[in-house]
């Protein structure tokens, strides 16, 4: 069975990869989230894809999210049964097409 943790671990990481650790993300598929943030901070999502682009990784965008689950501030909108819902939903579309 295969354990799948979506935080990293950052000891890990410069464990295995002192000399460079972006070196870690270099045979990963990246996804990025299409979050409100950008509604709030304009660019955000393309200045980071650019970003990884340019330390040549590989970078796609998740087309078939759901919206995102609100803002710390929004979070009182929704139920949390909502809220759970909408985060899993995402995870599944992520974990789809990342690594």
């Amino acid at each position: 069975m295969v354990t799948v943790n979506l935080s990293l671990n950052i000891d890990d990481i410069e464990r295995y990869y002192p000399e460079n650790p972006l070196d870690f993300f270099k045979d990963k598929k990246l996804c990025l989230f299409k979050a409100c943030l950008e509604n709030y901070f304009p660019g955000v999502r393309w200045g980071i894809q650019d970003l990884l682009e340019d330390l040549n990784m590989e970078v796609k965008t998740c087309d078939n999210q759901s919206c995102c689950s609100g803002t710390f501030f929004q979070r009182n909108l929704i139920t949390r049964a909502q809220f759970a819902a909408i985060n899993e939903r995402n995870i599944f579309e992520l974990n789809q097409q990342a690594d």
